[in-house]
Formats: C-alpha cells, sequence, structure tokens
C-alpha cells in the first residue's frame, strides 16, 4: 500500500504540470492523508508525527492560494480543525481516524481550485 501511495503522489505531481492552476500542496495533502492510514495500520508512531509535521508545512505553504482563491470556510475548517487534531494526536488510533477527515477535507479544497 505503501509503494502504491508513492505511485499516487508521482501522477500527482505529473498532473499537476497539466493542470497549473491546482497547487502540488494539494495533492500533497491528499498523499500525507493516506499516509496517517498507513503508518497508523502499521502503528509506526514515529513515522505518524512525521507525517503530522509535513500536512502542517503543506498546509502553510497552501494558505496564501487558498485565501487568494477565496476559500475561507476551507480554511477555517482544515486549519481550526483538522491540522489540530493531526497535531495533537498520539496514537495509531487516533491518526487512523483523522485519515478520512484530512482526505474528505482536501476534496473541499480541490473546489476552491476548480472554480
Amino acid at each position: 500500500m505503501c509503494d502504491a501511495n508513492q505511485v499516487i503522489a508521482i501522477a500527482d505531481q505529473l498532473a499537476m504540470q497539466l493542470e497549473p492552476k491546482m497547487p502540488l500542496e494539494v495533492a500533497m495533502l491528499d498523499y500525507y492523508g493516506r499516509e496517517l492510514e498507513i503508518w497508523a495500520a502499521d502503528g509506526n508512531t514515529a513515522r505518524l508525527k512525521n507525517v503530522a509535521g509535513k500536512i502542517r508545512e503543506t498546509w502553510e505553504a497552501l494558505r496564501p492560494s487558498i485565501q487568494s482563491h477565496g476559500g475561507s470556510p476551507q480554511l477555517q475548517k482544515f486549519d481550526d480543525t483538522l491540522i489540530a487534531l493531526v497535531e495533537t494526536a498520539s496514537s495509531p488510533t487516533e491518526y487512523s481516524l483523522l485519515a478520512a477527515p484530512v482526505q474528505g477535507e482536501v476534496n473541499n479544497l480541490r473546489k476552491v481550485f476548480q472554480q
């Protein structure tokens, strides 16, 4: 599953070249959401904490683009809710429960750039 996720990340990077109005960070947040699933199933808390940090870094890079595209509701929900929960998670179970909501919100972030 980890290898498949990496292949999807590469495909997303290539696709972003064809659809430049969608920032690569959106695809990377989706990738990191899947990473939460993968490493939670493996019970690898160290990797999960690393992924949580990557989610924060990627989010900080993406925030200005979302703001400039009028995505205030998405900003608030992703930043105030999900990022905080991911950053405070401490067990594989907690991370696992957050994976689907992160990916769901990434789909909402995509909509900001598809308008």
